[in-house]
């Protein structure tokens, strides 16, 4: 598979849509087909054909092979000429992935802002398929035992009307490979026919299904455990990372996307070829399975102590504060949660300059007072008996885990404001941690931000003619003009009074926020856990590599 970009791409490759729209969006478009010893090309102009099918005189040998799409973006829609590169580059690594063996070289032509040419080439080839892709996924996390593969080359039969077709038509019908980690989270990544269901569906239920129902009929014919209530599916699923991957015939999909597959048939077949093949699994090594199963019952005692101590946080909040809002929250007058917004701050100087300074109507304001628990490395009992994040939690009114609901969420921003230094960079971190593992809905939508706080103020003049100004780095201060003026070093927003917090910090007109978004969950599960798990040498060298480059 070769994919050479020919002309800057407009913003429409940022939207998951098919050639046909592409077409459509775009001032020219050409798809040139090489096979069987002859090149055939067809061109296109805003959606219409241009020149219909022909063949190319260019003479070319048989085994070269391949399609070749170009097409140039119509300004007329779209403004910019940006394309982001790297989603081209993670779809394309993706695919090797599913397809062992399977060769793909991205070659991309473009410019640079000075519209110099630029040249990037990426060859993506891995032979070990979905086993290599759950090694990525686990990069700076211990996994338990090994990492397990499951191939099916059996057919699974769809019903179609009164007849039945198989679905799974080749011999990579059905991949997974699998492992358990010393994490706490659960990454499972789902495909049909290489498209990413990122709503799962079926076939991951019944992936699912199966791990949890083999677990539980091996713990208790070997005597591990002796009720199947000791166990529950969030327990066996706690800290497995997965990649699961089917061939279906003509798969039929919930709603217009293909983000979620529906066949019950398919979550049947699945649920009993996985059941089978992990009840053999474990009973192959009695060591590994105990080793499991004791981690599995772990997961367990642990969520019982989180449902204590959610049930502590709301006997506590029922008997020491009626309104259910912590104490140290500086709330705001509206109800309105689309325009309300609340500062999380770190110190009492900072929380009592900002509940000031701040807008009483629309802005909240609560200190957390230092840095929080790090999530990463606990599990959801500590998380929730953490002081510090339980307030957070009843600030925010939306719960955690399976309390979680979006909709009892009280503000739709949700800002960290920390020191402009690397300690503030820590806080940050620490919260977006604690966001992105128990809260990420509020990721995906859009609620989560950083406050971006200067850490120079400029000033010049004295009294009442005072000037004022501020960088918010070392970058920024380089090009400004300090001829005259006084550079002082803000050690903390502590420094700033209500009104320079008000005027730099958390004015809707002046401020500087930064949205934080989940553009490739998949990177951003891995960074994560690489730079805040426990695995020190994999973040050593991930701190080497970003110094190198």
């Amino acid at each position: 598979m070769f994919v050479r970009e020919l002309y800057s791409v407009a913003n429409c490759m940022k939207i998951k849509v098919g050639a046909s729209c592409v077409n459509a969006l775009s001032k020219e478009f050409s798809v040139i087909v090489k096979t069987g010893g002859a090149a055939y090309r067809c061109d296109f102009e805003k959606g219409v054909i241009k020149k219909h099918l022909y063949k190319l005189k260019d003479k070319i040998v048989k085994s070269d092979t391949g399609t070749t799409v170009i097409y140039r973006p119509d300004f007329e829609i779209w403004e910019d000429e940006w394309v982001d590169f790297k989603a081209i580059e993670r779809r394309c690594r993706q695919l090797a992935y599913l397809n062992p063996g399977l060769e793909i070289n991205l070659v991309i032509d473009s410019v640079d802002a000075d519209d110099n040419p630029v040249k990037a080439e990426h060859c993506f080839k891995y032979d070990n398929g979905i086993h290599g892709y759950v090694e990525r996924l686990t990069r700076g996390k211990s996994i338990i035992g090994d990492i397990i593969e499951i191939h099916s080359a059996s057919k699974i039969s769809v019903p179609t009307g009164d007849t039945e077709q198989n679905a799974l038509v080749d011999s990579t019908g059905l991949n997974i490979a699998l492992a358990w980690t010393d994490s706490y989270s659960m990454d499972i990544k789902s495909f049909v026919n290489n498209v990413r269901t990122v709503y799962g569906g079926d076939h991951e239920t019944g992936f699912r299904e199966g791990l949890v129902k083999a677990i539980k009929r091996y713990s208790i014919e070997y005597k591990l455990i002796k009720d199947q209530k000791q166990i529950e599916a969030s327990d066996c699923l706690e800290g497995l990372t997965a990649v699961l991957s089917t061939r279906i015939k003509d798969p039929v999909y919930e709603g217009q996307g293909k983000g979620k597959l529906k066949s019950t048939q398919v979550r049947g077949e699945i649920r009993d070829l996985v059941d089978g093949f992990f009840y053999d699994y474990l009973c192959q090594d009695s060591k590994r399975a105990k080793e499991l199963v004791e981690k599995y019952l772990k997961a367990g005692k642990a969520r019982l102590a989180a449902k204590r101590a959610r049930d502590a946080a709301r006997g506590l909040k029922e008997v020491n504060n009626v309104s259910g809002l912590p104490g140290k929250l500086y709330n705001c007058v509206t109800k309105d949660p689309e325009v309300a917004e609340i500062f999380f701050t770190e110190g009492d100087s900072a929380s009592g300059s900002a509940a000031e300074g701040r807008n009483p109507e629309t802005q909240a304001v609560m200190g957390v007072f230092g840095k929080i628990l790090n999530t990463e490395k606990a599990r959801i009992d500590k998380v929730i008996a953490s002081i510090k994040i339980r307030d957070i939690m009843m600030a925010l009114g939306c719960g955690i885990g399976e309390d979680f609901d979006i909709t009892k969420l009280r503000y739709h921003k949700i800002i960290s404001m920390a020191d402009a230094d690397v300690d503030g960079m820590h806080i940050h971190v620490l919260m977006l941690t604690f966001f992105y593992r128990y809260m990420r809905p509020l990721i995906e939508a859009g609620y989560i931000y950083t406050a971006n706080s200067p850490l120079y103020r400029l000033t010049k003049g004295k009294g009442k003619k005072i000037e004022r100004k501020y960088a918010l780095d070392d970058a920024a201060l380089s090009r400004m003009n300090t001829d005259g003026w006084t550079v002082t070093h803000l050690k903390g927003l502590g420094e700033l009074n209500p009104e320079e917090l008000w005027e730099t910090t958390m004015n809707p007109e002046t401020r500087v926020l930064t949205r934080i978004t989940i553009e490739d969950a998949e990177a951003a599960e891995a960074v994560l856990s690489l730079c805040m798990g426990d695995s020190v040498e994999p973040r050593k060298q991930f701190i080497f590599e970003q110094l190198a480059s």
